[in-house]
């Protein structure tokens, strides 16, 4: 078994354990299309209140915490949405936490091999699959290619042509939350491909270790639609001649959004 065939393997142990790590199921979400009205701070969800929290001093009963590998103590994280970017009312991103997208953008030149070869810039484009955990983390899935002319240093001239493919498995962060307006921050890990001809014979053809860095912004612009906006380092280690590449790209894309967790109406407590 190659390291092609081994890697959606890993890949999907990866997010499964990710899943039993991570996952919340918050036992209630927005309605679609209900008309809910909200006391003050009705929009705490009970099933991620802290034990300490006024929840407990007015019931006697106590929630359990966040749990998982990240949990953390930040002030908002025992709440649906922290009150930014036009908060979510009778619906949520949980309400379908499966989806896949596509992109397209550009990617920013990058140097192949210091002092001869140089990457020039190009289009990107390709798609992803995620899924989200709960209200503040997500995982996903993505692949993308691009196919860039290769130019020489010392001449100037351009010689053939790089193509490059990135796979790569991205544990997304929301500071924000349940919010229509999602900004986000993504680091994953991965593989980098790219191969080009040189004019003495002596290919490049290179796969390597990939890290991606990134931010960005999703929209939900409808039950089951999302927009997109990543900015991201598609990082590669090099190796066999090449050096490290910082491939930069900005790109936009939809998502397509659906699932099979079914919400109940929020309700004061």
């Amino acid at each position: 078994m190659n390291r092609w065939t081994r890697l959606p393997w890993a890949v999907l142990f990866g997010a499964a354990l990710a899943r039993a790590c991570l996952g919340q199921v918050p036992a209630e979400l927005g309605a679609d299309g209900a008309v809910v009205t909200q006391p003050v701070e009705t929009w705490l969800d009970p099933q991620w209140i802290e034990p300490d929290a006024p929840y407990a001093e007015h019931t006697g009963v106590e929630r359990p915490g966040v749990l998982g590998w990240l949990s953390h103590s930040l002030p908002h994280y025992s709440a649906r949405h922290i009150g930014l970017g036009a908060p979510l009312m009778g619906t949520s991103w949980l309400n379908r936490p499966i989806y896949v997208g596509g992109f397209l953008g550009g990617s920013f030149g990058s140097t192949l091999v210091s002092g001869e070869l140089d990457m020039r810039s190009s289009a990107l484009g390709g798609c992803s699959l995620g899924y989200d955990l709960n209200h503040y983390w997500g995982g996903e899935i993505r692949l993308g290619m691009s196919s860039a002319d290769v130019q020489y240093v010392a001449s100037g001239a351009e010689f053939g042509k790089s193509h490059n493919t990135w796979f790569d498995l991205d544990l997304m962060y929301y500071p924000w939350g349940d919010s229509a307006w999602r900004p986000f921050a993504t680091v994953g890990v991965g593989i980098g491909s790219y191969d080009c001809a040189r004019d003495h014979g002596v290919a490049i053809d290179h796969t390597g270790l990939g890290v991606p860095l990134g931010l960005g912004v999703k929209y939900l612009c409808g039950k089951q639609w999302a927009l997109r906006l990543d900015v991201r380092d598609n990082l590669v280690f090099g190796g066999h001649g090449a050096d490290v590449r910082h491939s930069w790209a900005v790109t936009g894309g939809f998502e397509f959004r659906w699932g099979w967790r079914s919400a109940v109406e929020y309700s004061p407590w």
